[in-house]
Order: C-alpha cells, then sequence, then structure tokens
C-alpha cells in the first residue's frame, strides 16, 4: 500500500505498536500464578468478558441492577442496557413459544375431555392446518415435550405437562389479578394474560396469586385496601411536574395514556 506521497509504507509505521495476544498456554490457564486459598477468591482480571447469560440468578448483579435502575431508587431509574440486552437474549431461550404453549395446553385440554388428541383434533381446536399441527409437533417433540407416532395420538411428557399446567395456571393468576384486584376490563385482562402466561415466571406469579388470595379474603385490612384503592387519583396530575416520587421528570401516566401526535398506530 503507497502513502499519500507514493512512497511505500514500513512494515512497522512509527508511533504504533503491534497489539500482542497471550500466548496459547496463557489463555488455557498453564502457567499463570495460581492463587493463595487463604488470601480471599481468586482474581479474575484475567478471565473474558461474560457472552451472554442463559439463567439470571435471582440475585446477580444483572437483576439487581436492573431493579436499582441506572440512576439508582426503587427500579425507576433507566436500567443499564447491557443488562436489558441480557434479559431480550434470555427471551429468546425460553423453554417455549407463545404458540408453542398453546400447543401444549390444546394437547392437554384435549386428553382431558376427549380422552386423546390426534393432528385432526388439535387443528379443529385451534382452527389451524394439520400440517402446521404436525410441523409443530416436530419442534414440540424435539424439545422433549410431546411424544408422537404417524398418524397416533399425541402424549405430552412430563416436561411438557408441567410446562402446558404452569402456563394455564399463570393464564389464571394473570387474568384475575387483573380484572378482579385492577379492575381492568374482563376482556382485556383475558386477552394480556393469554399474550404473557408463557413469559412470568413462577415467583412473580406466586407472590401474584398471594397478593389476589388476601384482596379479596374477608381480612379487614384487605376491605380497607379494597376501599382505598377505589379511591385513588387514577393520575399523577395533582402533583407539580418533577414533584412525583414515582415518575421522576417524566410523568409515566401521560406516556401510557397519550394518543400518537403523527398518526402513528397507538403502542
Amino acid at each position: 500500500m503507497a502513502t499519500a506521497a507514493g512512497a511505500p509504507r514500513s512494515a512497522a509505521t512509527p508511533g504504533r505498536r503491534k497489539r500482542s495476544r497471550p500466548g496459547r498456554k496463557w489463555r488455557q490457564g498453564i502457567g499463570r500464578p495460581r492463587p493463595d486459598p487463604t488470601q480471599g477468591p481468586a482474581p479474575t482480571s484475567h478471565l473474558p468478558s461474560a457472552g451472554r447469560i442463559v439463567n439470571l440468578p435471582q440475585h446477580s448483579s444483572a437483576r439487581s441492577t436492573l431493579a436499582r435502575g441506572r440512576h439508582g431508587g426503587a427500579g425507576l431509574g433507566a436500567p443499564n442496557p447491557r443488562d436489558l440486552v441480557d434479559i431480550w437474549k434470555r427471551f429468546g431461550e425460553k423453554e417455549v413459544s407463545h404458540s408453542m404453549a398453546h400447543y401444549l395446553q390444546a394437547v392437554a385440554a384435549l386428553k382431558s375431555d376427549k380422552g386423546h388428541a390426534r393432528v385432526v383434533d388439535i387443528a379443529d381446536h385451534l382452527g389451524v392446518s394439520k400440517s402446521g399441527v404436525t410441523s409443530m409437533l416436530r419442534s414440540l417433540q424435539s424439545r422433549g415435550l410431546v411424544t408422537h407416532e404417524r398418524y397416533g395420538a399425541v402424549e405430552l411428557t412430563p416436561s411438557g405437562q408441567r410446562l402446558a399446567s404452569r402456563t394455564e395456571s399463570n393464564r389464571r393468576v394473570l387474568t384475575m389479578f387483573l380484572s378482579e384486584i385492577l379492575g381492568v376490563p374482563e376482556a382485556v385482562a383475558s386477552e394480556d394474560a393469554c399474550m404473557i402466561e408463557h413469559l412470568v415466571s413462577p415467583e412473580v406469579s406466586i407472590e401474584l396469586l398471594r397478593l389476589t388470595t388476601f384482596v379479596r379474603s374477608k381480612h379487614p385490612v384487605a376491605a380497607q385496601f379494597r376501599d382505598a384503592y377505589k379511591a385513588s387519583p387514577r393520575s399523577c396530575a395533582e402533583h407539580a411536574p418533577g414533584a412525583c416520587e414515582l415518575c421522576g421528570e417524566t410523568c409515566l401516566h401521560e406516556s401510557l395514556v397519550c394518543e400518537p401526535k403523527d398518526g402513528g398506530a397507538e403502542v
């Protein structure tokens, strides 16, 4: 390659140092100093950065950082973008998709109602083609969630049965919480519950069920809560801009209910 003056450029450009890479033995851990176990945890500066988080522990730094928000507080600040990327990667690694969850529930429902679930039964139950059912069954079978012999009945494996039951339970809990506790119209509650039933973690669903059970109970505090919640304002317009403890500088309520001004579809 020639320089601007036409003279060939030397292999080693003055002022630039060739970036060195660790040797193979060093990358494999051979020859690294072993830390003294009595001196605390081993140093991690030599370790490569994590590529992606598959199973994010409940109390991991990524989840706690997301809960605190970038600027601290009670989870209302902007989360770290890298934490969001990790979560979305894990979102794509869920055991089943929305469609898969519906197929598992369909098989479970047909087994309960008719005693068997065949391809034609599943197609009629979901309103899809038989070829579509066959394709989905192959995906479910590859994940170990169903067993299916050609022209035979479809059976849920223990893992498939657990997922179907958990998804159905999530839907019921979400529908009750949204409609009976939050007062969301039943049709909206049912639709929203259907969209997220396969995504909610057991820990969240259990706490939602616990809260729903308590608020619906005859406990005097539960009755007071129901009355106070119904009487509470639906917006934070009573606060001066920036004075709301929850919203901060941007009103959350306004951002949720405002209509698009550019003619686009409302999200």
